[in-house]
C-alpha cells in the first residue's frame, strides 16, 4: 500500500514537470534575451554615448573657430566673449531663465555661433553648437520635410538648414541666401565639412 502511494506521488510529480517545463523554458529564454538587450545598449552607451565635458565643448567650438574649413568660404562672425540670453522661464518647461549650464547668470553658456560667408554668391553658413546635459547620440535628427510651401515660397527656397547631434553637442547648420535659391548641394558641402571635422577631431 505504501509503495502504491510513492507509486502515484512519482506519477503526479512527473506530470507536473512535464507541464511545467516549457513555460519554465520561455520563462528562461526571455530573460536571457532581456539581459542582451540591457547589455547592448550599455555597450552603445558606453562606446557612442559618452557625454562631452563642458570644458570639451568650449575647446570645440574654439578649435573649430582655428581649423574647420567650408569650401569657397571664410569666417566672417563669430560670438565672442560673453553672450547671456534671457529666456521667459517657462518657455524651458520652468528649468532656466538664461541659456547657461546653471540656468544663472554666469560665463557658462550652452550656445555659441560661428558665420560664414561664401565667397561666390555671398550665401551665409551659420552654425550654432548648442550644448545638452544628456547625450542623444550621433546622427542628423533634423532636415527640413518638403511641403507645398517650401517648394512654392521664394522665401523658403533661400533658406535651408539641418540638426546634427554628436553625443550631447547639437550642431544647427543654416544657409541664407540674399537674392536666389540655394542649391541642396551647398548644404551637403557644409554638413559634409562639419561631420569631416568631428570624426578627425581628438578631445
Amino acid at each position: 500500500m505504501i509503495q502504491l502511494q510513492s507509486m502515484s506521488m512519482q506519477i503526479i510529480k512527473f506530470k507536473f514537470c512535464r507541464r511545467t517545463l516549457p513555460l519554465f523554458l520561455v520563462i528562461l529564454v526571455a530573460l536571457t534575451v532581456s539581459s542582451c538587450d540591457v547589455k547592448s545598449h550599455d555597450e552603445v552607451l558606453k562606446n557612442d554615448e559618452l557625454p562631452i565635458s563642458y570644458n570639451q565643448y568650449r575647446s570645440l567650438f574654439d578649435n573649430m573657430i582655428k581649423e574647420l574649413k567650408i569650401a569657397d568660404s571664410e569666417i566672417t562672425e563669430k560670438t565672442d566673449n560673453v553672450n547671456l540670453v534671457a529666456i521667459d522661464k517657462e518657455a524651458s518647461f520652468g528649468k532656466r531663465s538664461i541659456l547657461t549650464l546653471t540656468g544663472e547668470q554666469t560665463n557658462q553658456e550652452t550656445q555659441e555661433r560661428i558665420i560664414y560667408t561664401n565667397k561666390k554668391n555671398e550665401n551665409l553658413a551659420l552654425i550654432d553648437l548648442i550644448y545638452l546635459h544628456s547625450s542623444v547620440g550621433k546622427d542628423m535628427i533634423f532636415l527640413p520635410a518638403s511641403t507645398e510651401t517650401s517648394r512654392e515660397n521664394p522665401f523658403f527656397q533661400k533658406f535651408n538648414e539641418c540638426i546634427l547631434s554628436y553625443n550631447n553637442i547639437l550642431i544647427k547648420i543654416t544657409i541664407i541666401s540674399n537674392d536666389k535659391p540655394i542649391e541642396f548641394q551647398e548644404l551637403n558641402r557644409t554638413v559634409n565639412s562639419v561631420t569631416t571635422f568631428l570624426e578627425q577631431y581628438k578631445f
